[in-house]
């Protein structure tokens, strides 16, 4: 699968559960957003090559963080202002456009340390019960005033008295929340440190927005608005690393971030993109290919991954762009092959196999799709749409009641619990069979469910 946007029912009910934090945060402007995302940033951007790259390079800080690299999940929001946060646990949102402006790998892994300074200070938690000690419903209360005078344009709105008395509340979040940026970076060069790689890069890439507090907010980068960057924070910052001997990060590393950087580029700015000269390079090329693409531009395309391919014959990333691009132009059977050359490398790719299968299914190769399907469910179980061209599978195979565990599936990830509980009631699979064990469980947690909304129809915690 080529980068892709998708919008995800459960993550924005995820995203849902710290809505009160969001409104606190965004209207002190200067909290570090770690608590939720921004209300505009919906889309998320799914590539495996981004995401491969990420967990690649991450691993070593995670690790020396004390955490494990699969606990830890990467969000690619299309977004093209700068920011990254944590939310929900350890899950790590990293908008388009903070790749976009980093200029090399170790200013982005400088960011992320950062970030993982959050997750291992647990600092999401903390926050939590600080909020709960400090009271959530006056500062709500406060906020919501300050909301109101502002769209009002007027200062008379509210109680004066009242928010006299909130302003002593307001400091105390603010000045935790400074606490808990300087914490992260200081665990940030740590982590960084133990795990041999250079912290240069969290320091140059938070010179580049350090004078940014001077502007006014509205000009203001998103990420210097929610995360407080002072002065005094950026010298203690730059004193931590004074003297780091950890050499800089390889050329493999640096060319293959690149690269990412390119075909992100091409998919955001594809009219930019191909109005700029191609370079003889892999990256400016794989770019140009990339934007091509978006502009529906098959020749072009073909003309430039030809190139690429011919310079990297097994590259599974170049051969599952060819194969989305045949598929989407009609030509099925060219499409399958290449897909079965990117899958052959990377048979563990939950996206990679996900097209493949669609593929083989408009190729009518449904005994050859199953397994595939079935494999990437395997690596990436929570997929409404694999579960449904699985449905798709059984279903034109002759499996109906598999079809409908598949529907009922998909059903329950996309939060329609009465389908949910539909489907896995049609589904009359072999008694005390895994699969007949699953429709049961889902028909349970659906009833849940369904009486939940009843029980609170403005929705769930």
């Amino acid at each position: 699968m080529v980068i892709k946007k998708t919008e995800d029912r459960r993550q924005k009910s995820e995203w849902g559960k710290n809505l009160f934090h969001f409104f606190i945060f965004w209207f002190l402007s200067s909290v570090f957003c770690f608590l939720a995302p921004s209300a505009h940033a919906e889309s998320v951007l799914r590539d495996t090559e981004t995401e491969n790259f990420l967990a690649e390079q991450t691993a070593p800080i995670f690790h020396a963080a004390g955490i494990s690299p699969t606990s830890v999940h990467f969000i690619l929001i299309d977004d093209t202002t700068i920011n990254a946060f944590v939310a929900g646990g350890q899950n790590i949102f990293i908008y388009s456009g903070l790749i976009l402006r980093t200029e090399n790998l170790e200013e982005l892994l400088g960011v992320i340390a950062h970030e993982t300074g959050h997750i291992a200070g647990g600092h999401l938690i903390k926050m939590n019960e600080y909020m709960e000690n400090a009271s959530r419903e006056s500062i709500l209360f406060t906020l919501l005033t300050m909301a109101a005078a502002a769209v009002a344009h007027s200062g008379d709105v509210g109680s004066a008295g009242t928010m006299l008395t909130q302003q002593s509340l307001l400091s105390k979040v603010l000045a935790h929340s400074r606490a808990n940026e300087d914490s992260a970076d200081e665990a940030g060069v740590r982590f960084l440190h133990k795990a041999g790689l250079p912290a240069v890069g969290l320091q140059t890439f938070m010179a580049k927005l350090l004078d940014q507090e001077l502007l006014p907010e509205s000009r203001q980068e998103e990420y210097v608005r929610t995360h407080p960057l002072t002065r005094d924070r950026f010298e203690s910052l730059k004193g931590r690393i004074a003297g780091e001997k950890e050499p800089p990060l390889p050329q493999p590393a640096e060319d293959k971030y690149q690269r990412v950087k390119a075909k992100l580029r091409g998919y955001i700015l594809p009219r930019t993109v191909i109005q700029e000269p191609i370079g003889a390079g892999i990256s400016s090329r794989y770019e140009h290919a990339e934007a091509y693409y978006r502009m529906g531009d098959m020749p072009n395309t073909l003309k430039i991954l030809d190139s690429l391919q011919t310079a990297e014959p097994t590259n599974p990333y170049f051969a599952e762009l060819r194969g989305q691009l045949l598929f989407e132009h009609g030509k099925i059977p060219e499409a399958a092959a290449e897909y079965q050359k990117a899958a052959a490398t990377l048979p563990d790719a939950p996206l990679i196999l996900q097209s493949y299968g669609q593929v083989l299914l408009a190729n009518n190769q449904i005994t050859v799709a199953i397994p595939v399907l079935l494999r990437a469910l395997q690596n990436e179980s929570d997929s409404p749409g694999t579960h449904r061209l699985l449905a798709i599978a059984y279903g034109r195979s002759g499996h109906e009641d598999n079809a409908q565990l598949e529907l009922a599936e998909e059903a329950l990830l996309n939060l329609d619990y009465k389908s949910a509980q539909r489907h896995a009631k049609i589904a009359h699979l072999p008694p005390g069979t895994p699969a007949a064990q699953r429709a049961q469980d889902i028909i349970e947690l659906a009833k849940e469910k369904i009486k939940e909304d009843k029980d609170h129809p403005h929705g769930r915690d």
